[in-house]
């Protein structure tokens, strides 16, 4: 612990912490921090008391798991023989031996290309979607068998944005 800092909570009010030191002072991205927000149901009452980070989280059990990632601890280790990965969350962990399985249960219904991840396929959506749609006339069959399956409305969408 170092000098005390002045911290702001979820609901505005300002107190005096000792400043904590870290390996690591930003380890949230701001799509990371961004997605957070729009999944949250209940008020986010913890906060990361790292200066300048400021992440929230809704349960004490999760603020921990962020604390090891600024402090760039990994207690949970592959089990999987050769791979020396470790993770500051067990979840994150779990699902990185699923890699090692093979275990990709999220398929492109335009390409059938498997992920292990939905942000994954989703970033393979949207990488495929920007490049198709920077042509100035792009292959609209391509367009339609990777985005209609979505719904119908996009479909329609995509339809309009074409011709």
């Amino acid at each position: 612990m170092g000098v005390p800092v002045q911290v702001v909570d979820v609901h505005g009010r300002t107190t005096m912490q000792p400043a904590v030191q870290v390996a690591r002072q930003n380890v949230t991205t701001h799509a990371t921090a961004d997605a957070s927000q729009r999944r949250r149901r209940t008020e986010a009452n913890f906060v990361c008391p790292v200066p300048g980070c400021g992440s929230t989280f809704t349960r004490h059990f999760n603020l921990k798991g962020h604390m090891r990632s600024h402090n760039e601890e990994r207690p949970f280790k592959c089990k999987w023989p050769g791979c020396d990965k470790g993770f500051a969350r067990q979840h994150d962990c779990k699902r990185h031996e699923q890699l090692h399985l093979n275990i990709r249960p999220y398929v492109c219904q335009g390409c059938q290309r498997q992920f292990a991840r939905m942000d994954a396929l989703n970033r393979h959506r949207e990488c495929l979607f920007s490049f198709l749609t920077s042509f100035h006339h792009p292959p609209t069959a391509l367009l339609h068998s990777h985005f209609s399956h979505i719904s119908p409305v996009f479909a329609f969408i995509l339809y309009v944005c074409m011709h």
